[in-house]
């Protein structure tokens, strides 16, 4: 399946009061002062080239390139297509994806950065350590202006919480966000599902929204095959406590069983210190003693669970059942569960499915051309940005001879069966002999070092929801900002509205007897409503904090999962929680939960 590129995000702190246009960097004071570099460099966003004539810019550039298909960076259309267009030199510097890790500490440890660091991987750590800490990395944020990133300051319009996941705890950018697939979300939230065909035998019509009506079914299901075992998964494998803990109003993701970071009442919490916790420990406790539960639910691992999921012997499925059962027959009769609201939350709400990231595009602190590679992100935050990685050059393009000019949008007769355009069809010198193969041409596009930059063509759906409108010769100026470098005419244009963004833009449908449309078309019904944001799947910790974090996990949480286990088997009496939770608190409970409390206060500021 053709992989999905990401849409590339940052965040912009806008300044009031600031001459924005004339170049800025910022002062170790933390004022805005007046960078004299951009005389260097054009500043008309609507129109290419970067550099002004008569000036010669070179970036240094680190990117990976696939084990498999070492292809030399100046062999494939794309670097050399950026330098005819931008006026731009690239050094490139590729490094096996498997030597990556091993490079990039080399290039930290060194202090010896390229001007651009292209998908190598750069953790909330990292970033903390190497940007925060040591000053090796570039503060992006007084380059994000309209000035200078137009596009990504309206993609920020619609996306505020790229604000919140790019923001370090010092409240600077230090790489540039992307998303893995706004667009296609649907089912990728944590997962489970119901077998209709005991529902049906048992009267339930829909799947249950109350926690009672939930427990309700599963006893339902023990009475009508004792054999069965209601609630499928094991203790240390796709346990279904989440689900429960989550109808109490905890809002965490699958291993959330009392010892990950949660929200509550808009709290960040750790469940297992929580009051409320004792009563989802007797709720486990006796669905263990009264067999809903399965015997071997301590012992069990996947493989386990999963063999009594084939043999039919499960009601309630933690995991995908196509997985598992995968012919129409045997999966069609399962239904995704809705969340559950209890006593304790009169709320719906499910975790939904990260689809943000960070790391793909960074910079050096120490490269003299900040404001031009803030220029040169944000073209592909543009829909034209976003074809020129995703499907190649446009007809009577500069492309160096290497793509002779084929008419891109209006010849889309030979569609894929995901309903995109066949490259081939397209581009013919791929098979005349030009292109060996078209990997090479697929390198700029689908692969290599761009696939994790963050280009997701969302500017399309954003335009949309900002009411700019969609046409190149809209009225409004900024419409055409939007557009980046610019389509090759407004038929072009609403041509890839129409066809390309359909799919993305549109209400989904789903193909009910293929494996993937039944289970996310499920999902989309009754999970997609009720998604919301919980504890950010990116905070940003110090060093001090890391450490901590880790010391806990090994020690706390390891002690704290296995006394779990012990009040749900009834190993240790419900009645001992109080004291469970001193214990606790004496190995540092409080402290390790405060870490994620102030991470979380962090993220709800940077929210705004």
């Amino acid at each position: 399946m053709k992989k999905l590129l990401c849409m590339v995000m940052a965040i912009a702190m806008l300044l009031s009061g600031a001459a924005l246009a004339e170049g800025l960097t910022y002062a170790s004071d933390g004022l805005f002062v007046f960078n004299p570099s951009y005389d260097y460099m054009e500043t008309d966003c609507n129109s290419w080239p970067l550099v002004k004539e008569g000036e010669e810019i070179t970036l240094s550039v680190l990117c990976y390139t696939d084990d498999a298909y070492p292809t030399p960076p100046y062999d494939v259309f794309f670097w050399n297509w950026l330098t005819a267009e931008t006026g731009i030199k690239f050094e490139v510097e590729q490094v096996l994806q498997s030597a990556l890790n091993e490079r990039k500490s080399l290039m930290f440890a060194s202090a010896e950065l390229p001007d651009i660091l292209l998908c190598v991987g750069l953790s909330t750590t990292d970033m903390m350590n190497y940007g925060a800490g040591e000053g090796l990395l570039l503060d992006f944020t007084p380059y994000v202006t309209p000035e200078l990133m137009p596009n990504l300051c309206l993609a920020l319009e619609e996306f505020p919480i790229m604000k919140a996941n790019a923001t370090a705890a010092d409240g600077k950018m230090y790489s540039l966000p992307y998303n893995r697939g706004y667009f296609s979300p649907y089912g990728e939230s944590d997962r489970i599902f119901i077998d209709k065909n005991r529902m049906e035998e048992v009267g339930v019509a829909e799947p249950p929204k109350t926690l009672d009506e939930f427990i309700d079914m599963l006893y339902a299901f023990k009475e009508a095959d004792p054999d069965c075992i209601p609630l499928g998964g094991a203790n240390d494998s796709m346990n279904p406590g989440y689900y429960i803990l989550n109808a109490m109003g905890f809002l965490g993701q699958d291993g959330n069983y009392g010892t990950t970071i949660t929200v509550r009442d808009g709290e960040a919490v750790l469940p297992v210190g929580d009051p409320l916790f004792k009563e989802y420990l007797t709720i486990m406790h006796q669905l263990y003693e009264d067999g809903i539960l399965a015997e071997s639910f301590f012992t069990d691992k996947g493989t386990e669970v999963n063999a009594k999921m084939s043999e039919g012997k499960l009601g309630v499925y933690p995991f995908v059942p196509f997985t598992v059962t995968p012919n129409v027959e045997d999966f069609s009769h399962w239904t995704s569960i809705t969340p559950l609201t209890s006593e304790w939350s009169d709320k719906q709400q499910w975790l939904e499915y990260n689809c943000w990231d960070i790391g793909g595009f960074a910079a050096s602190a120490k490269t003299q051309y900040p404001e031009i590679i803030a220029r040169l992100a944000d073209f592909f935050y543009s829909d034209y940005g976003f074809v020129m990685i995703w499907d190649g050059a446009y007809a009577n393009n500069n492309t160096m001879g290497i793509i002779k000019g084929q008419e891109v949008w209006l010849e889309w007769d030979n569609l894929r069966s995901d309903g995109l355009p066949n490259i081939a069809s397209k581009h013919p010198e791929i098979i005349d002999g030009t292109y060996d193969g078209d990997y090479d041409f697929k390198y700029s596009i689908y692969g290599g070092p761009f696939s994790t930059v963050g280009l997701n063509g969302g500017h399309v759906a954003t335009s949309r929801a900002t009411g700019i409108p969609e046409g190149i010769y809209a009225e409004r100026h900024d419409a055409f900002l939007l557009r980046g470098l610019g389509w090759r005419s407004e038929e072009d244009f609403n041509y890839y509205v129409e066809h390309y963004m359909e799919y993305k833009t549109n209400p989904p449908t789903f193909d009910v007897n293929s494996p993937e449309g039944q289970f996310r078309g499920s999902m989309y019904e009754y999970v997609t409503p009720y998604e919301t944001s919980g504890f950010p799947a990116i905070t940003y910790y110090t060093l001090e904090e890391t450490e901590a974090i880790s010391n806990y996990r090994a020690t706390l949480k390891t002690y704290a999962d296995g006394e779990i286990a012990k009040f749900i088997s009834g190993d240790r009496a419900i009645d001992e929680y109080e004291v469970f939770v001193e214990e606790l608190e004496g190995m540092g409970l409080r402290e390790w939960e405060q870490i994620y409390k102030d991470a979380w206060e962090n993220y709800v500021a940077a929210m705004g």
